[in-house]
């Protein structure tokens, strides 16, 4: 398969395709000023940047082709939670031969939850860092963000330079701001009492 970089037209996103169908259109796309390719210093391959102003519907339809090949890796009856550029993150009820990430593996961090459902493919080793990330991406309740609270202190660390939308509101409900959706600054104590992580 063909690695293939895009960059957003403001050049801030980047995502990593593994698509023979895309990079089957890319020459079409060139000649036509939809992509240009980009020089690429330090990493195999090329980057090419996609001019979404000129054919908005590109950003669709890529965005399309990656959910569909993301499709084809996940097992019957999961359910698919988010897309990374060289993964993909999901639930089952059913147990996997995939890598157990997310809440799944707070167990063997000291944080008990019982929850068993959480899984990535590729199969792969992940870091502390990976089981975070998949958390915050996977919490869907206020008891979800106060273990992911939970064990961002535990490993403060090595995520206090996580970049992800949610670390925003994590920091500000461990100042004691209120924040919807989120754990009060008291319940989080609480609990870091009963796992016996410092807060």
């Amino acid at each position: 398969m063909f690695n293939i970089v895009l960059l957003t037209s403001a050049g801030s996103g980047i995502e990593i395709l593994y698509s023979k169908t895309l990079y089957f259109y890319l020459k079409d796309l060139i000649r036509l000023g939809i992509a240009r390719k980009i020089k690429n210093k330090g990493m195999k391959g090329f980057l090419y940047s996609f001019n979404y102003t000129l054919w908005a519907d590109l950003k669709s339809f890529v965005s399309a082709l990656l959910e569909h090949e993301a499709r084809q890796l996940l097992p019957e009856a999961a359910v698919l939670i988010k897309i990374y550029s060289n993964s993909i993150l999901f639930r089952s009820q059913m147990q996997l031969d995939a890598t157990p990430t997310s809440f799944s593996v707070y167990e063997q961090h000291g944080i008990d939850l019982g929850v068993r459902d959480y899984y990535t493919l590729p199969m792969r080793e992940l870091s502390i860092r990976d089981v975070f990330i998949h958390s915050l991406d996977s919490a869907e309740s206020i008891s979800h963000r106060l273990y992911c609270i939970l064990f961002y202190l535990k490993y403060r660390d090595d995520l206090s330079d996580i970049r992800h939308p949610a670390m925003r509101r994590i920091r500000a409900a461990l100042r004691g701001v209120h924040v919807r959706g989120y754990p009060s600054l008291d319940e989080v104590k609480t609990r870091a009492v009963m796992y016996e992580i410092e807060s």
